[in-house]
């Protein structure tokens, strides 16, 4: 069914041409032998196509809400320069769709993802910036899921929902994409969205805790300023004496105070 609601073309065709084997089943995966940009363009035809879009992560953001930064920090030293050049411009012209044209979307993300001890300070901020953009749209809802929230341990998945077709989860797990449509899973789906919605923060909630994150992340991320090699923390530079100012030498002393006479 994935496929069904694409029309899809070259280049993505051949590579999908491996997934069609699958789709008598009522689950199915994309092939292993797909490049990571193909793959995505994939992606994002289906979340574009959707009528409704429902997203959970726990720990990480969500790829459509990454910042450029942030991307780049998560690729690190590539050994696949050109790959990533193209992976990169590819998520911005995605991106960029996906701010003009998202379905109604709703993302729950984890305080986790936004408080990562591995990345650095300036690189949060940057990305919890970016969230606050989004999270101004109409068709876009950011719902922070807090830390101590009780949820089910599950991957991060999409549920999607359509127009013409039945729904359809994504799910992103050990380096695989799976697509599930069995009642069953459908359902588990659905029961566990109702649980993350009662523990999430609102969405306004959540902007204003995006806004106090963003303001404690830039504070934090500015160089400090450190004092001179020869001044010590706990004996600090004697303050300057202040300079006098020479006398001017004037013909009558009796007319220093007005500012008038003749200097010699």
């Amino acid at each position: 069914m994935a496929i069904a609601v694409l029309e899809i073309k070259e280049p993505e065709r051949q590579e999908l041409l491996a997934a069609t084997e699958d789709l008598h089943r009522a689950n199915g995966w994309l092939p292993a032998e797909m490049s990571r940009t193909a793959r995505d363009r994939f992606l994002t035809r289906i979340q574009l196509a959707a009528s409704r879009l429902d997203c959970y992560s726990a720990n990480s953001v969500p790829t459509q809400l990454q910042s450029p930064e942030f991307l780049h920090y998560l690729l690190g030293n590539n050994e696949e320069p050109e790959a990533d050049a193209a992976y990169l411009a590819h998520r911005s012209d995605a991106q960029w769709q996906f701010m003009s044209a998202s379905p109604a979307s709703r993302f729950f993300i984890g305080e986790a993802a936004l408080t990562r001890a591995d990345v650095p300070k300036d690189v949060l901020s940057d990305q919890v910036h970016h969230l606050l953009r989004f999270a101004v749209r109409p068709q876009i809802k950011i719902r922070l899921i807090p830390k101590h929230a009780d949820i089910p341990g599950c991957p991060p998945f999409t549920y999607l929902t359509f127009n013409e077709h039945r729904p359809l989860i994504h799910i992103e797990a050990m380096n695989t994409t799976a697509f599930l449509e069995h009642p069953d899973a459908i359902k588990h789906c659905r029961e566990t969205l109702t649980t993350i919605t009662k523990h999430a923060l609102s969405a306004s909630a959540t902007r204003q805790h995006l806004l106090n994150l963003a303001t404690k992340l830039t504070s934090s991320a500015l160089p400090e300023t450190e004092p001179p090699d020869d001044v010590h923390p706990s004996h600090p530079a004697p303050t300057p004496e202040p300079e006098l100012t020479p006398v001017p030498r004037v013909c009558n002393p009796d007319l220093w105070d007005s500012g008038a006479g003749e200097q010699v």
